[in-house]
């Protein structure tokens, strides 16, 4: 889940009575101390002040202090942390006992990723001033960014004890809850920062990923509604918003978001790759891989796009772009199982059964639950004839996922050994959600279906070719050699060649020839 965390940078002053209690020299003077601290300026004019105010050798260690801090302040404002940090020792250098200095500069080293020192510097915050409870919030944000959430939940905890109307510190509590895997907690905490603060578009945004984290896509959709309501300008919440309309299925609305989610940031790398992703879900395998160039473009580190590349390519039949980009995929993350069992796919689709199986094998001790590479591995042992490694791999696969394939080809496997398998089937069938395709081949193993009923069942090109297919294994079982042949040949001519009925119908058709 990505959230967007809340900082809190303190403003170092209120009014200029009170920060600067000594009389300025001059008008001039008087003008660059108003910018310095005037909030409302403009960073540059602010900076001009205050170096203004810093040059005129005029003023107390005390106020070149709060001078250093609030030039400090509006150099973290423009994005120059080195500048602003070293604006803070000399704010600190000066004053010691400035509670805020501390907190301020933990802030521009946690933007700067650098938290560490971003908690040694809370801590400090925290000494001078223990009731300061946006330095807990701060803290606790240094520690998640670590991965250290009991510990960020803890300061986020003290947070609101001192606090209790801490909008910030909820959501940020709840995004803690959240790297846990508690979406509930989260969704709680996501509740009361919205309640303490109904305009905070981020705690929409983060309640919105949390619903999404649950599978409740419409719940996400709202608050993502409600995000961009508030900030039209929230990139991120038009690239959740494109997620949860593409896990249902809406792609033309996913893309929609995606979009403008790209043209509010150029660079946003992962809206270009989940774009890529919604194309290629609606068969736009040339608008997906320029997606995903464009997301390798802006992050070469992007391991799940060249893996995502590399299916694109797969689905246009070009293996060998395809490998090289599951091999880079690989090289970035060689702990992502994905990868290879998506190589094993490619190379089970060139003939090279070794590689292939090796590429299953390492998914699979990867990954040990991992359903898709079972199945993959149990029904490419089915082609080569090892029924035995077949049905164990099927059965593995099964009991990890309930899978209607997985399921049949199983009981093919068991079947070509000489045992029953039907009482499993039987059992297996219940767990099955639905009884769309390929269900009616169930059926017909079981005789509620005959096999005029289950061909017409079929009703795309994809389940036609894969009614062919499965015709040809239950004659083979009934022992009715020409039958099947004929049905098998169906299956070889008419079945994509990527597909795993069409390398079964080759396999069968050799078998039967031999």
């Amino acid at each position: 889940m990505r959230f967007a965390r809340s900082l809190w940078l303190e403003g170092a002053c209120l009014t200029v009575a009170l920060m600067f209690p000594e009389k300025p020299a001059t008008a001039q003077l008087s003008q660059n101390w108003t910018w310095c601290v005037n909030q409302n300026v403009s960073a540059d004019l602010a900076i001009s002040g205050c170096t203004a105010v810093i040059r005129s050798g005029k003023e107390s260690p005390k106020n070149l202090a709060r001078a250093f801090h609030n030039r400090a302040n509006a150099y973290s404002d423009k994005g120059d942390k080195d500048r602003a940090i070293a604006d803070y020792n000399e704010a600190i250098r000066l004053d010691p006992k400035d509670a805020r200095a501390f907190n301020n500069r933990g802030t521009a080293y946690s933007d700067k990723g650098d938290n560490d020192r971003a908690i040694a510097d809370y801590n400090e915050t925290i000494r001078l001033d223990p009731k300061y409870a946006r330095a807990f919030n701060n803290r606790g944000n240094a520690y998640g960014a670590k991965g250290d959430n009991d510990r960020a939940i803890a300061d986020y905890n003290e947070a609101i004890r001192l606090d209790p109307k801490f909008a910030m510190a909820f959501n940020n509590r709840g995004n803690a809850y959240g790297a846990k895997g508690d979406i509930d907690r989260a969704i709680a905490d996501y509740n009361e920062a919205i309640r303490l603060d109904p305009k905070d578009a981020t705690a929409f945004n983060n309640r919105g990923q949390a619903h999404s984290d649950k599978g409740d896509n419409d719940r996400a959709i709202a608050d993502y509604n409600e995000t961009i309501r508030l900030d039209p300008k929230f990139a991120m919440a038009f690239y959740y918003r494109g997620n949860a309309y593409h896990h249902k299925g809406d792609n033309d609305r996913a893309i929609a978001d995606y979009n403008e989610a790209i043209r509010l940031d150029p660079k946003y790398a992962t809206a270009f790759h989940n774009r890529g992703n919604a194309y290629g879900a609606k068969g736009d395998n040339d608008r997906a891989i320029a997606d995903y160039n464009e997301a390798i473009r802006l992050d070469p580190k992007f391991a799940m796009a060249f893996n995502n590349r590399g299916t694109a390519y797969s689905d246009k039949g070009d293996n060998d772009r395809a490998i090289a980009d599951y091999n880079e995929a690989i090289r970035l993350d060689p702990k992502d199982a994905t990868a290879f069992n998506n190589r094993g796919n490619v190379y089970d689709h060139k003939g090279d059964n070794d590689r292939a199986i090796a590429d299953y094998n390492e998914a699979i001790r990867l990954d040990p639950k991992f359903p898709t590479a079972f199945n993959n591995r149990g029904r490419l042992f089915f082609r080569n004839g090892d029924f035995l490694k077949a049905a164990a791999d099927l059965l593995r696969a099964n009991d990890l996922k309930p899978d209607a394939y997985a399921m049949l080809w199983r009981y093919l496997a068991l079947g070509h050994m000489g045992q029953g398998g039907a009482a499993e089937l039987s059992a297996n069938a219940t767990r099955l959600k639905t009884k769309d395709w390929p269900y009616a081949v169930i059926d017909l193993y079981f005789g509620r279906r005959s096999l005029d009923e289950m061909r017409k069942a079929a009703s795309n090109a994809d389940e036609k070719c894969e009614s062919a297919f499965y015709a040809g294994e239950w004659e083979l079982l009934r022992r009715h050699k020409a039958e099947a042949k004929a049905s098998l040949q169906v299956a070889a001519d008419t079945c994509p060649k990527t597909s795993v009925e069409h390398g079964g119908a080759i396999s069968e058709l050799k078998r039967l020839s031999q």
